[in-house]
């Protein structure tokens, strides 16, 4: 695993997700290939989704601002996301 900072946001899963959709309505792919992809990518989805939810409650209570998938510019002062 690199040492390099993550630079990913929620926002980027979104991106990715809303891509594989597109790709399992394309009648020309391969639906067994894109639904074993999709599935891979709802579980890896899920983790980072709960991953996020626990930052969102991490930031509520510290009132710390911003955390590595939400940044400090979306969030509000009670540690919501504004998108």
């Amino acid at each position: 695993m690199s040492n390099e900072k993550n630079n990913n946001q929620i926002g980027d899963l979104y991106d990715m997700l809303f891509e594989q959709m597109k790709r399992l309505n394309d009648t020309s792919a391969n639906l067994e290939v894109e639904t074993k992809r999709a599935n891979a990518m709802v579980s890896v989805g899920n983790v980072i989704v709960n991953a996020a939810k626990v930052e969102v409650e991490h930031v509520k209570h510290t009132k710390q601002l911003g955390t590595s998938l939400i940044p400090e510019h979306k969030m509000l002062n009670d540690g919501s996301d504004t998108e």
